[in-house]
């Protein structure tokens, strides 16, 4: 839902920021603008626990779940929509190199192609998804080496809680 306070936080932000406000308010909003607005629309498919998750604008969220219910899959859509919608940084930690990259594959680029909704800055990689605006996905495994030097992270995914 587009809040009062919403509204003033992302007038506030950028030009970006005020003019997809003045697009939603106009009635004319682009497909990036709608997944702003209803975040949900990442995953058409989704619970109503993912959908609730997927809503959710806290900077936090611990997901208890049994195994297989796709727990990955909404947290991959949330990670995507916050690179895409708020250009953020994102990083995914698993628990070895192969599961971050059947996470980023499966859970980020994937859904990313049913839903190219911005320009990316270049070709995704096995661990990283990079969009022209500046948000990005990279996955890493749970080495001190491998995650180490990362600055500026918006929004961390703990996949299989790896640390």
């Amino acid at each position: 839902m587009l809040t009062a306070e919403r509204i003033e936080e992302h007038l506030a932000r950028s030009p970006a920021s005020q003019a997809r406000v003045l697009r939603i308010a106009r009635g004319k909003p682009t497909l990036l603008d709608r997944l702003w607005l209803r975040p949900e629309l990442m995953m058409p498919e989704a619970d109503p626990w993912q959908r609730a998750i997927l809503q959710d604008r806290r900077s936090s969220c611990l997901i208890l779940a049994s195994r297989g219910s796709g727990k990955s899959a909404v947290t991959g859509r949330k990670a995507l929509w916050n690179a895409m919608t708020n250009d953020h940084f994102v990083l995914v930690v698993s628990a070895s190199e192969k599961q971050a990259f059947e996470y980023i594959l499966q859970n980020v680029i994937g859904p990313y192609w049913n839903n190219p909704a911005v320009a990316l800055k270049r070709e995704p990689t096995m661990s990283e998804i990079e969009f022209a605006g500046g948000g990005r996905v990279v996955a890493e495994s749970h080495s001190e080496r491998s995650i180490r030097g990362y600055q500026g992270v918006n929004w961390l995914v703990l996949d299989e809680a790896a640390l």
